[in-house]
Formats: structure tokens, C-alpha cells, sequence
């Protein structure tokens, strides 16, 4: 199980008097120069993809001593493709630059912000690739040429030398000026380097307003560091200051930066902040250090709620303007406490008199740890306008809603009642009216909050002229549970009435009314915090059961959940698991990217021959750590491809989200070296770096044609024909921060096509696995539902034909633990023994010292029958379309984070209700007000 990591993507670089965000590069997926190993040595040596002047482009350096014939060689990024044209000849020592952003190409291309450009042979082979995680003006090219590592270039040279040696022009700025110390010293002017570079300022002169008589030409080899000051004084330039004068800096005769004033200063003239600020007077002097300005206005806008725990779609920050007027957030910059994360709000960004402005994980570009900071700071980065640090709560966890003021804006820090991002923070008492019968006369109360409520002197109090029912001292109501109170002693409910909870003090925390006898109750759904309504059946003391809810099923096999490994075997993080055709089992750990080869023996589950420890699992340049989530085996086999889910590459500095599907080839020894990866970044935007892929499953092509799967990019039956060469079936990803499931084409020349989705019963998908002898894919949910389980299949719901629906849900195996279960595997149907198959889960947390438990499932059964919708077993399970089928060998996996809202509630029939306590309550609360906040009891993976 990981704990929750903070991406760095981008720092702030100013450039003359305004800024850009230069992103921060990642050695690691930098590819040096080819090794010996029979490639020709070719090289990506310059990538243009945000230059306004020049389309993105790809430059090839040829840094071998033989000409090489491109012809039909493959430029790529994450997910397109584009053929080097016939006769394409690259001789050594040449640059070749490759426009792939070409209107007059068919298979043009452009290159996003987080994006890849990749060289390959014509069979596929890659030869050179280069990643990079931001939007840069100029280009991304290796210094030194060829064999360097990459580096933002000074500016973009396609087919020439990178420019790796920054001007002075638009990075170095005057920065402070002196020109009234006869008696300190001599006058002087304070330069300041603005750029991510060091500059050398040889060729730059200095002069006042007469520069035909003075005028300073700076030495060569007067180096200025990024971010540092040069002094320079009249002992340097030998003429002095006047009190109407002007300072100016220029390389022959281009301007690179001047200021004028008409009278002495008091003490200086500087740029408040420096380096990007206006000339103003400072306060004091301060040649070669930070310059002393008056304080800036402060506008009164504070940080008022933070969202730690992976919330929807990630982790954020919310603003709160305490004045009565519009403000302009443009520029404003946001960091928590590292100096480095920083994000730098657009210019569009204005936040409303009184009102909020929420600044997403995908702004930030940084995720938020469970003890972090939130700072804000005008722009320039400099002045801090408010901030909020925190620490993690008692159980070293995330707080489990968010960290907010109360009340907004003035209010003290605490642990708040729900998640409210963009609207006022929820911080009153954590007791709601949850249901109401008229006829025996009772109300239900909920504690959604996190913490033991005394209802000591709370009253209840009806419509009409009746006392109110008063709770005795010392009543007390556990976080996530519920109380019937029986008000027949006190007063009567009518059809047409109301009920008024007040507190001891007479105010009131909550209030409904009717106009008519409920039936059978009036009840929120889902329970504390939603709208009142009718329920499908009285539940007092327990969850309510609410029309239109997921239902759920005892589970169809044996009720036990046996260890199979052990103990201390496999260790945390063991997540995904699925059996090929031969029995045959493989897992993965998100932990330390591997995958393992597991045999289960009269009982036993031990490591095969030659893969004891697992095999390190890497991306196919050979670096990265992959966090893998997921696994499945290609068309029942492993000789065919072992396919893994990634959400990131957790062996970098950035562990920004990378949610990919990897193929492997296991007939090897040693580390395994992706052969393909497909990046769907682009089909989640903003997705949170541990919000992404939890489950992968292959199903043959042929299965889901005989089942009638309706493409949705054409509206027809699904039909490979139409797709490039792919693995012959398709691929389908469970994703966390979506609750959805989708299906890929994924081609092996990296073309990816989704052809359908479909929205599940959970707070997250946690697992896919097919059962190719029923048809049924199924969905798993971990300990926070749990560990409930939903199955899919196309046509289930005669009026989505084509579609995937639901079929049913199940409970897990009666008298088992709740466990945190990420991997979950049905044996093949050829393993069937007296009407039962095995099934096997793994264990994010080896409790107990188990990572794996062994259990078993009805051989045959499809699944069907009650439960999949609204109560009577007709629902459809959700609203998006979808499609599926039949097939054979396949699986996947999953790890925890947010819920969303669109997360249905949970019910259990056949069985008495169960009361679920405070993780339940809190999904119930948390997504109500939309927030996807990952439950209390969720922890999160790195």
C-alpha cells in the first residue's frame, strides 16, 4: 500500500518582466546516445511543440559515420504515427529537422505538453525517444548536441546546432539603481539575471542618457548566475549618476533594458519584486541583495479548504475573497511547501466578490500530502498573501474530508463535516434527520461526521403545539451510525407535518417537512446528506433503502477466503491477479513495479522456477519504475503478452499520472522491457497521478462480435476488420477517478481507438476480470465498498442491445474479512471440481502477513437473476453505453483513491441490513456534495 506522493511538474522561470512556467526535465526519460546494439545511430536531438513561429517538429541527428536511409522509418508521439517520406537520406554529422504538425499530411500530428517523440524502425523497432511534462517557447534539446542530456534550448534551431548558451537579451534586467551616495560610496546599478541560465555578459555595455560619451563595455567572462545580481559601480564605469538621468543596457545597438527618473531617490530606484516588478523607491539600499520595497497591498484573499485526499478529479485548493469586489487572480501564483512545486493561475482567472475560486490538481501540476502547506502568493511569486500548513491526522492518514475555515475566510482550521469544494465549508454539527415513518411514529438520526456526537438535551419538536421530545443525558451516537427514536411519547406524525432537530441550545441543525404519509418512509438518499424522499422499505437504525440503488446478492460460490501463501511471503502492494488457460498464475506489485509467476499447488501458492522475487517491470527505454496496477494475459495465454495497467512511473522525480497500457514479453530473463505502451493521458485530462488505471482485461474480438458489441465511433457492430493490427480482442481498463470502465483498440503500431464505455455501482474501479466461460466481466470494488463485486455483459438489458449492462452484484463471501482485496482472478472453467472453481484475491496491506487468499465460485452460473438495478432486479446498473462479450484468459488488478459522484448506494437483500459505521456514512456524505475525496479508511498508493 503507497502512501500519497506529491508530482513536482513545473517551476516558474521570469523571462524580462513577465513569466513562464518552464517545466522541470526528468533525466531519467531522457535516452542517451544509442549503445552499440546494431541500431543505426540516429538520435532525437531537438523536439519543437509549443514554438508560435515554427510548427512542432522533430529533429534526427545522424551522430554515426555512415549515411542512413530513413525511408519509412516511423516518427511518433504517445499515441500518433508518421512515415518518414521514400529517399529520405540523413548523412553524419547532419540534423534533420521533421515538421510533424504538416497541414498537407494526412498522418500530421502535434505534440502536446506531457507528450513523447519517439524514432522507430520501420518494423517498429524504437531507436531513440525523448518525454517531457510541459509546454516550453523555445524547443527541448540535448547539450551537447547528440550525446547530451536534454535541456530547454535558448531558442528553437531546426536543422542547425541546439542553441544551449542564453543572451543577455530579454533575461537580464537593471534591477536597482543608486545614483545619490556621495557620502556612502559611488554611485551603482544592480543587474539582475532573470533566466533559468547562467549568462555570460561579454558584448553588453552600460550607459547613462549620453551614451555617446558614457558608456561601459562589460568584460567577456562576466558571468551572472540564474537568479543572481551584478553590481556595478561608477569605480567600474567611471561616470556618475545624475538626479535626472537614465540607466540602460544594450548589446550594439539593441536596447536590452532602461529606466529613466528625474530626481534623486531617497535611497534607490528598484523593481519591486525583482527581476519582474515596476520601478518604484525602495525603503533602503541593497546593492547584490533582495531589494527592500514598500509592503504591496494585500487584497483580502485567503486560503479557505484544501482538499488533501484525492478528490474529484484530484487534490485541490479553494480561495475565498473576503472583499466586496471582483479580483483578478491573473498571475497569482500557488505552491505548498516545496518552493519548486509551483502554478502559476491564467490570466482568465478572476475570483467573485464574497465568492471562491478552486485551483485543481491539473493547475497545480503537484499532488498534496497528508502533511503539506497550501501558499498564495501575488504574482511574481514573491509576496505571500495567506497560507495553510497541516499535519497529518492521529492515524497518520489524510484528513478524511478536507481541511477548512470556520467560518469561511475568518474562520479557525479544522477537520470539516463534508467536502464543499466551491461552496461554503460544511462545518456544522455531523447530525442529520435521516428518515421519518408516520405511522409507528419514528425518526431516524445520523452521525455523518467522524467522531462520537452527544445528543445530551437535543431536541426533536414536530408541527404542531405538542412539547418536544427531549434526549436524555448521555446519549451518545457513534461517527457512521444510526438512532430510531421512537416520538410516540411525545408527539404524533401527521401526513401533513414537519420535524425540527434543534440543539440543546435551541438552534436548529436540521428540518423536513411533508405533505402527506410518506410510503413507506421519507428518508435521504443517499443516507445525511441527500434530498428526502420516498424509500423503498422502512430501515430504521440502519442504512436507507433507497428507489433506483445498486442491490446486491450473496456471493455465488463457497463462503471462505482460506490463505494460500506464507506468511511474509509477497509483502504490500500485491495487486492485480489473473490465471491463464494452463492454470497458471500472474500477479503484480504497484509497489516496486513487478510482476510475479505463481503456481498453486495442493493448496500452496509459491513462485515458480526462476521468478522468485518477481521480475522488475520497466518501460521500454529501459528506465521508470512502473507502478503497476493491473494485469492480463493475451487470448488466454502468456507466450502471446502479458499486458499491465500503469497509472505512473513512480522511479521519477515527477510521478505525474501516466495512465498506460504495457505489453511484455516474459520468454526473457531478468528486467522486463516494455514492447509497446499506449498513453491514455489524452482520453483522461487532469486525471490525478493516482487516480488512473487499477484494472486491464483482454476479450477476443471474436467474442464480442458473436455478442453484438455496437462501436461507438461508428454506431455498427464491432468489427476488427476496420482497425489497424491489434492483439485480436480488446482491451479494457478499469478507471479509478471515473468509475468507468472503457474499451481499447489498441494496434501495434500504437494507434489507440476507444470503442465503448460504461459506468459501474462504485466509488472506484478497482478490478476487471473476464470469465470467458460465462461471458461476464466483472468489477471489483476494494475494502471501501466492501469488497462488493459487479458483473457486465453485452445485452444484458434487452433495451441496450449492443451495450454492456449490469447483471447483477454480489456481496463478498459471507463471515470473510473486509480486506483490502486489489487482485482478483477466476480460475478456467477446466478447473471446475464438483461445481465450484477457484477464485483468488491479493491483498494490498498482507494482513495478517496474506497476500493472497484463496476462495471459490459456482462453476457455470452466469450471474443473472435479481439485484443489478432498482430494487426488484430490473435496473440497468448505469446510464452510459457500453458493450462486452465472451472470451478466454484474462484479468487485471487495481489500487485504491477517490470516489466520485456518480457512486450508487450499496444495499444488501437476502440478509438482514447490515449498519456499515463511519467509512459508509462518509462515502455517503462525500458524495452527495459531489466530492470525490477517498474515504477515511482509504489509503493512499504511491
Amino acid at each position: 500500500m503507497h502512501t500519497r506522493s506529491k508530482q513536482s511538474r513545473a517551476l516558474v522561470v521570469m523571462i524580462g518582466a513577465g513569466l513562464i512556467t518552464v517545466p522541470i526535465l526528468v533525466p531519467a526519460v531522457a535516452q542517451a546516445a544509442p549503445e552499440p546494439s546494431g541500431l543505426p545511430a540516429i538520435v532525437v536531438n531537438e523536439v519543437i511543440q509549443d514554438n508560435d513561429a515554427i510548427a512542432d517538429a522533430i529533429e534526427l541527428l545522424n551522430i554515426g559515420d555512415e549515411p542512413v536511409d530513413l525511408s519509412g522509418w516511423i516518427l511518433a508521439d504517445d499515441k500518433n504515427e508518421m512515415l518518414v517520406d521514400e529517399g529520405t537520406i540523413i548523412a553524419p554529422g547532419q540534423y534533420l529537422a521533421i515538421t510533424v504538425d504538416d497541414d498537407a499530411r494526412a498522418d500530421k500530428f502535434g505534440l502536446g505538453k506531457a507528450d513523447q517523440a519517439n524514432v522507430k524502425l520501420p518494423d517498429g523497432t524504437l531507436v531513440d525517444s525523448y518525454s517531457w511534462n510541459g509546454h516550453v517557447p523555445t524547443s527541448y534539446g540535448r547539450c551537447v548536441d547528440g550525446t547530451g542530456d536534454f535541456q530547454i534550448t535558448i531558442e528553437a534551431t531546426p536543422n542547425a546546432a541546439n542553441a544551449c548558451v542564453a543572451r543577455a537579451a530579454g533575461n537580464i534586467v537593471i534591477n536597482e539603481i543608486e545614483s545619490n551616495d556621495p557620502d556612502k560610496g559611488p554611485d551603482w546599478v544592480e543587474l539582475f539575471n532573470t533566466s533559468a541560465w547562467a549568462i555570460d555578459l561579454g558584448g553588453v555595455s552600460f550607459s547613462d542618457n549620453n551614451p555617446g560619451k558614457n558608456r561601459y563595455d562589460i568584460p567577456a567572462g562576466t558571468v551572472i548566475g540564474s537568479g543572481e545580481t551584478l553590481v556595478l559601480t561608477e569605480e567600474q564605469f567611471d561616470f556618475g549618476l545624475g538626479g535626472e538621468d537614465s540607466a540602460t543596457l544594450s548589446e550594439g545597438d539593441a536596447i536590452i533594458d532602461t529606466y529613466s527618473w528625474t530626481a534623486h531617490a531617497l535611497h534607490s530606484y528598484g523593481r519591486c519584486p525583482d527581476g519582474v516588478g515596476e520601478f518604484g523607491q525602495t525603503t533602503e539600499a541593497t546593492p547584490g541583495a533582495a531589494n527592500l520595497c514598500s509592503a504591496p497591498e494585500m487584497p483580502e484573499i485567503v486560503v479557505n479548504e484544501v482538499e488533501t485526499n484525492d478528490g474529484e478529479p484530484g487534490d485541490w485548493i479553494e480561495l475565498f475573497n473576503l472583499t466586496d469586489a471582483e479580483v483578478s487572480l491573473a498571475g497569482w501564483v500557488v505552491r505548498d511547501n516545496d518552493d519548486a512545486h509551483v502554478s502559476v493561475l491564467p490570466a482568465d482567472a478572476t475570483i467573485p466578490a464574497r465568492g471562491f475560486y478552486v485551483v485543481e490538481e491539473s493547475q497545480l501540476g503537484y499532488g498534496l500530502g497528508k502533511e503539506d502547506a497550501a501558499r498564495l502568493y501575488l504574482p511574481g511569486g514573491h509576496a505571500l498573501v495567506s497560507e495553510y500548513s497541516w499535519t497529518a491526522t492521529a492515524d497518520d492518514q489524510h484528513a478524511p474530508t478536507t481541511f477548512g475555515r470556520c467560518p469561511d475566510g475568518t474562520g479557525d482550521w479544522r477537520i470539516t463535516t463534508a467536502s464543499t469544494k466551491g461552496a461554503p465549508n460544511d462545518c456544522g454539527l455531523a447530525l442529520r434527520i435521516n428518515e421519518v415513518e408516520t405511522s409507528d411514529d419514528w425518526v431516524e438520526i445520523v452521525n455523518v461526521g467522524f467522531e462520537t456526537a452527544d445528543l445530551s438535551g437535543m431536541t426533536l419538536l414536530d408541527g404542531g403545539d405538542k412539547a418536544p421530545y427531549v434526549f436524555a443525558n448521555g446519549t451518545e451516537l457513534a461517527a457512521g451510525a444510526y438512532l430510531r427514536v421512537d416520538v410516540a411519547s411525545a408527539f404524533g406524525l401527521g401526513g401533513n407535518d414537519e420535524i425540527t432537530f434543534a440543539d440543546a441550545g435551541g438552534s436548529v441543525i436540521d428540518f423536513v417537512a411533508w405533505t402527506s404519509h410518506p410510503a413507506p418512509t421519507l428518508g435521504r438518499c443517499p443516507d445525511g446528506t441527500g434530498e428526502f424522499g420516498n424509500t423503498r422499505l422502512a430501515t430504521p437504525g440502519a442504512k436507507n433503502a433507497c428507489a433506483g440503488e445498486l442491490v446486491t446478492q450473496a456471493w455465488p460460490g463457497a463462503d471462505r477466503m482460506d490463505p494460500v501463501d506464507a506468511p511474509n511471503t509477497f509483502g504490500t502492494d500485491m495487486s492485480g491477479v489473473v490465471y491463464e488457460a494452463d492454470g497458471t498464475i500472474w500477479a503484480v506489485n504497484n509497489g516496486n513495479g513487478t510482476l510475479h509467476k505463481l503456481q498453486l499447488v495442493n493448496g500452496a501458492l509459491t513462485e515458480a522456477d526462476g521468478w522468485t522475487g518477481g521480475r522488475t517491470l520497466r518501460y521500454g527505454d529501459g528506465l521508470g519504475t512502473v507502478d503497476a496496477e493491473g494485469v492480463a494475459v493475451i487470448g488466454g495465454s502468456s507466450a502471446n503478452g502479458i499486458l499491465v495497467a500503469s497509472e505512473r512511473n513512480t522511479g521519477t522525480g515527477d510521478r505525474g499520472s501516466r495512465p498506460s497500457v504495457l505489453r511484455y514479453d516474459i520468454s526473457g530473463t531478468g528486467e522486463l522491457l516494455a514492447t509497446h505502451e499506449w498513453n491514455l493521458s489524452g482520453f483522461y485530462p487532469g486525471i490525478g497521478a493516482n487516480a488512473g488505471l487499477e484494472g486491464v482485461a483482454w476479450i477476443p474480438d471474436a467474442e464480442l462480435v458473436a455478442a453484438g458489441l455496437v462501436d461507438e465511433n461508428t454506431g455498427r457492430a464491432y468489427d476488427p476488420a476496420e482497425y489497424a493490427a491489434h492483439s485480436g480482442g480488446v482491451v479494457f481498463v478499469g478507471v479509478e477517478a471515473t468509475n468507468m470502465v472503457a474499451g481499447y483498440v489498441l494496434g501495434t503500431g500504437g494507434e489507440i481507438t476507444r470503442i465503448t464505455e460504461f459506468e459501474t455501482a462504485f466509488p472506484g474501479v478497482m478490478e476487471l476480470e473476464y470469465d470467458s466461460a460465462t461471458g461476464l466481466l466483472w468489477v471489483l470494488c476494494d475494502e471501501v465498498c466492501e469488497g462488493r463485486a459487479q458483473t457486465f455483459k453485452v445485452g444484458a438489458d434487452t433495451d441496450r442491445a449492443g451495450e454492456f449492462a449490469a447483471v447483477a452484484a454480489y456481496e463478498r463471501p459471507a463471515g470473510t474479512v473486509n480486506y483490502a482485496n486489489e487482485g482478483f482472478a477466476i480460475a478456467p472453467i477446466s478447473q471446475c471440481v464438483d461445481g465450484l472453481r477457484d477464485v483468488l484475491w491479493a491483498n494490498d496491506d498482507q494482513s495478517d502477513g496474506h497476500a493472497f487468499r484463496l476462495g471459490a465460485i459456482n462453476c457455470t452460473s452466469d450471474g443473472s437473476g435479481d439485484g443489478d438495478g432498482d430494487g426488484d432486479g430490473n435496473g440497468d446498473g448505469g446510464e452510459d453505453s457500453g458493450s462486452g462479450g465472451t472470451g478466454t484468459g484474462t484479468g487485471s488488478s487495481s489500487d485504491s483513491g477517490s470516489a466520485n459522484g456518480k457512486t450508487a448506494a450499496l444495499v444488501t437483500t437476502g440478509a438482514p441490513q447490515e449498519m456499515y459505521g463511519a467509512l459508509i456514512a462518509a462515502a455517503a456524505l462525500l458524495v452527495a456534495l459531489g466530492g470525490a475525496a477517498a474515504l477515511v479508511d482509504r489509503r493512499r498508493r504511491a
